[in-house]
């Protein structure tokens, strides 16, 4: 066989495809572990100091209201932001719970803005990263690490299925939220798990920053496959007429669910 009949060859083009694939992926990969390092790198300028000056008053405003200083009746508000909770709770419930309702529009807006919630609203997540930016030499290394984050969210779910969703306790909403309540009087021993919990986390994220939010956050994960499925479905060709079209059909079905 000639050289120009080989390079024709059926199993020459399903070898080329095969590794042009492949290559596909590793360049994928090494984006995201790229945009990932960058999100963790010290950052300034003005939008990053708008950024954080909204992330500190949210921080703040989030730990008055779980501490329950203004009103016991606005002490949940935040967990009620999470679709993560809203989503394994409406699953196991067999039924919508009405105060999941924020939590879906979080996960709504993910379909079009990815981990936007993370980036300027989770406040575990800002003390994570800036914990993380007391260990500089770290930074980056996490990418080493696994990517848990997916297989706690698909276990929870999976478990919500069957009626009984485990690692809710692994929201970072809830952590933060039942930190701060444990401060209250009586402490209740599930209040005072979450409150080591948060410690946990800080450790971890200084010991390998960004470690929590890009490796083992579920609620992270979850608007991280939303931002992909919205990129795709905008990939397709579909129109802004269409999104919406989606967008609504979703929160109609998972209401009539």
């Amino acid at each position: 066989m000639s050289t120009c009949q080989l390079v024709n060859s059926p199993i020459a083009h399903l070898t080329t495809g095969n590794k042009g694939s492949e290559m596909s992926k590793v360049a994928k990969e090494n984006n995201n572990q790229a945009s990932e390092k960058n999100f963790c790198a010290p950052q300034a300028g003005r939008k990053q100091r708008i950024r954080l000056t909204v992330r500190i008053i949210i921080l703040i405003i989030t730990a008055v209201l779980a501490s329950g200083l203004v009103s016991h009746k606005f002490s949940m508000i935040l967990p009620r932001m999470s679709p993560f909770l809203g989503l394994c709770s409406s699953i196991a419930a067999r039924m919508f719970v009405p105060i999941s309702i924020v939590g879906l529009i979080v996960l709504i807006i993910s379909f079009v803005r990815g981990r936007w919630f993370c980036l300027y609203v989770c406040p575990l997540g800002l003390l994570a990263e800036y914990v993380g930016k007391l260990n500089r030499r770290a930074v980056g290394k996490f990418a080493r690490l696994p990517k848990l984050g997916p297989y706690i969210l698909f276990f929870a779910l999976g478990g919500a299925v069957l009626g009984y969703p485990v690692f809710l306790w692994c929201d970072p909403l809830s952590i933060f939220n039942d930190f701060v309540s444990a401060f209250r009087k009586p402490l209740p021993w599930p209040f005072i798990l979450s409150a080591i919990g948060l410690m946990a986390v800080l450790i971890l994220s200084f010991w390998r920053p960004c470690a929590w939010c890009f490796r083992c956050c579920p609620l992270g994960f979850m608007q991280e496959i939303a931002g992909k499925l919205g990129r795709k479905f905008k990939g397709s060709g579909g129109s802004a007429v269409d999104r919406r079209m989606f967008l609504a059909g979703l929160l109609g079905g998972i209401t009539a669910f």
